[in-house]
């Protein structure tokens, strides 16, 4: 008797009425023993089937959540010198999932931030920008990264350019593209 990979929903409420009026308890929570027949067993595996198909075709219609997936999975065992069948692995990325969307924007305009300001100051210490005058205030910005004027007016600047909502904006479209191009 071969699994039926195919089974309509009709069929797999049928094999698990099956399964559930065999399994049930009676008026006293006691279950009586039984010997599985055809029908249970058939039943049980067409559940089976249905299960294993749903995974493949989960995977299969996810393809691109699947390449991101394996990728961030592979940097999870580097990292604590895992392997696949540890439980860290799993817990890391189930923690990464659970976080809501708005917090990866966030943290990404974030990083985007500090990356410029980063940027900023190495090209200060190279000598490739010049200190500048203070447009608000009419002062010179000193050369120091440390300099609270330096990080206020810096910081002013970018969220001028990049706030929030038009870095969330960008990010969404480039998603789409992505979608759109390899899906």
């Amino acid at each position: 008797m071969e699994t039926q990979y195919n089974v309509s929903p009709y069929e797999l409420n049928q094999a698990f009425k099956r399964l559930a009026w065999r399994l049930n308890p009676d008026k006293n929570g006691n279950t009586k023993p039984f010997k599985p027949n055809e029908q249970d067993v058939l039943a049980l595996k067409n559940i089976a089937g249905w299960i294993d198909r749903q995974r493949s075709e989960n995977v299969y219609n996810n393809q691109l959540f699947a390449k991101l997936y394996i990728h961030r999975l592979r940097e999870i065992i580097r990292a604590y010198k895992s392997d696949i069948l540890e439980d860290i692995n799993q817990k890391e990325l189930s923690k990464l999932l659970d976080y809501p969307l708005e917090f990866f924007y966030k943290a990404f305009h974030q990083d985007l931030y500090n990356n410029q300001l980063n940027n900023l100051l190495e090209r200060i210490e190279k000598g490739e920008l010049t200190v500048k005058n203070d447009v608000h205030n009419s002062q010179l910005i000193p050369v120091s990264g440390d300099s609270p004027q330096f990080s206020t007016l810096n910081s002013q600047l970018f969220e001028r350019e990049y706030t929030e909502e038009h870095v969330k904006i960008h990010l969404n479209e480039m998603i789409a593209e992505a979608l759109n191009r390899f899906s």
